[in-house]
């Protein structure tokens, strides 16, 4: 078994917001410690979190565990109402059979850091946390997965919070992935671990248990926040938000800061940034004038104080969105970081502002650990191909080009030529510009034609190439296909299933020893099968 490690800096990254922030360049206006040792001792001197917050917490937990759990887990929640004890979070939605790769990627990071923050700080204690977004009413974005390339999807009625859902129906999606899998060591323990966790009623409680199977060991605590008790910590965000003119308007101006740095905004607020929670319902809680709400879809409507007495009495009907979840995460909390992909880093770094509206101290961010895991034989055609794991980063079109330039052996790099190109007319214009400069409009209109063509020519000449290296072409396509399925980074599409088939809890285990970073990294695992 080998590894190949790449710093996120050092590979393609599109979202500049993360890239700024992991290399220093964002300013530190948008966050708060910075991701190291140091932030991580400072974050821990300037804490503050309520006792009586980790009692209703601890009280919450143990209840969620009541009907499995382990020593190690029921222990890691006792220790919660000690000063000295502090989480390391991450969030995912409740993805059937775990949904792509990255979720155990999160996990294992989390669990990794735990571990490693309790060697350099033996007088507190870290617990992992993973966040179940409960919650979340899309439905279609967690309903199915794949594996091996085909799709498995649990097709079902239900509305609202997700895990809230019946699991019933789920049986049908494994047995189908059972037939889909050739026999392997583990083929009766991965048939094992799913057959239990979906024998639960609801899908938080099967998620919960999956994640506690695959993770437990390591002292990961799930926790689902949808309670009656954990939301109560919370009424007084809720308030202050349909108050309004709070979380709406101080995202507005740190996104007009942001944007004015150049930066892509991931997430826009509403006026309220809270849902309405029913049986088989999430709907968004709307103002209907100066003291009037109602949902967005009118069928219940309140006057202010109605309202306001509904989340002192029913804190639990009340559920944030996106923008608002990570303050619940932080109230409920004793936390000191989260780990998460680059999306949900660029929407954190949006909020700092609420966070300190609220004196609610803002969490180390941490870009989670990206993975590519590929067998032995793989590997190899990858090497006979002579190609680097970072070349997979570009389209199937940019590397088949770029594989067409390199190993031919005709000068298929028309750089030159078009630098030419621009200094000739570059001295033209200068000519018409000092003769008759009606003659520049000439001279722009032949160098779009000789570009334009020269462009073209260069087009036709890689694709007769292509024709010529067909052979090539054909062992690159096919390599990219199995690197990148569907065209996009293995761990957004392919489930873990036809890993843990043949590795079993060494998947698990090779994870978080590569995780040990407190940044993440891109790293690709060769497994010897």
């Amino acid at each position: 078994m080998t590894k190949t490690a790449f710093d996120f800096t050092d590979i393609p990254f599109h979202n500049s917001l993360v890239k700024d922030y992991l290399t220093g360049e964002l300013s530190s206006e948008f966050y708060g410690e910075r991701a190291n040792l140091e932030g991580f001792r400072k974050q821990i001197e300037n804490f503050q979190f309520p006792m009586s917050h980790r009692e209703v917490l601890v009280k919450s937990l143990k209840r969620q565990y009541q009907d499995f759990s382990s020593d190690l887990v029921l222990n890691q929640i006792a220790s919660l109402t000690q000063e000295n004890t502090y989480t390391i979070t991450t969030g995912h939605q409740l993805n059937l059979a775990t949904g792509p790769l990255y979720f155990l990627y999160k996990i294992a990071h989390t669990i990794s850091l735990s571990e490693y923050l309790n060697s350099q700080f033996p007088k507190c204690h870290f617990i992992p946390v993973y966040w179940m977004a409960t919650e979340d009413h899309d439905f279609i974005e967690i309903n199915h997965f794949y594996s091996k390339g085909k799709k498995f999807v649990w097709e079902s009625e239900q509305g609202g919070a997700v895990g809230r859902f019946s699991t019933e129906g789920i049986d049908k999606v494994l047995n189908a992935l059972k037939r889909q899998h050739d026999v392997a060591s583990f083929s009766d323990e991965l048939k094992e671990l799913l057959k239990d966790a979906y024998k639960e009623k609801s899908l938080a409680e099967a998620t919960r248990k999956l994640a506690h199977r695959l993770f437990g060991d390591k002292g990961l605590i799930v926790i689902d926040a949808d309670c009656r008790e954990l939301k109560g910590l919370a009424a007084d965000l809720w308030m202050k938000e349909l108050e309004g003119d709070f979380s709406a308007n101080l995202v507005a101006s740190q996104n007009s800061k942001l944007e004015a740095n150049g930066y892509s905004i991931q997430v826009n607020p509403r006026e309220i940034n809270l849902f309405y929670l029913e049986k088989n319902k999430r709907t968004r809680i709307v103002k209907d004038g100066s003291d009037q709400y109602a949902l967005a879809d009118r069928s219940i409507c309140w006057s202010k104080s109605e309202l306001f007495a509904e989340v002192e009495s029913h804190p639990e009907n009340i559920s944030p969105n996106v923008l608002l979840r990570p303050l619940y995460q932080e109230k409920i909390l004793p936390n000191l970081a989260y780990i998460g992909g680059g999306a949900e880093l660029s929407y954190w770094l949006q909020l700092k502002p609420i966070f300190e509206t609220v004196n609610l101290r803002f969490p180390i961010l941490i870009a989670r650990n990206s993975f590519l895991l590929v067998d032995h034989k793989t590997a190899k055609k990858c090497e006979a191909l002579n190609l680097n794991w970072i070349h997979f980063f570009k389209s199937k079109d940019a590397l088949i080009n770029f594989e067409i330039r390199r190993v031919s052996n005709i000068d298929l790099d028309f750089t030159s030529a078009h630098s030419n190109l621009d200094e000739q007319f570059n001295r033209l214009r200068k000519i018409a510009t000092d003769t008759d400069k009606s003659f520049e409009g000439a001279v722009n209109a032949q160098e779009k034609k000789q570009k334009k063509g020269l462009y073209k020519l260069e087009k036709r000449l890689l694709k007769a190439q292509k024709r010529v290296l067909s052979d090539h072409v054909s062992r690159v396509s096919l390599l990219y296909d199995l690197v990148r399925p569907l065209g996009t980074h293995q761990e957004r599409i392919e489930n873990f299933s036809s890993f843990y088939n043949q590795l079993g809890q060494s998947l698990i285990e090779k994870l978080i020893e590569e995780s040990n970073t407190i940044q993440g990294k891109f790293v690709v695992i060769e497994w010897d099968f």
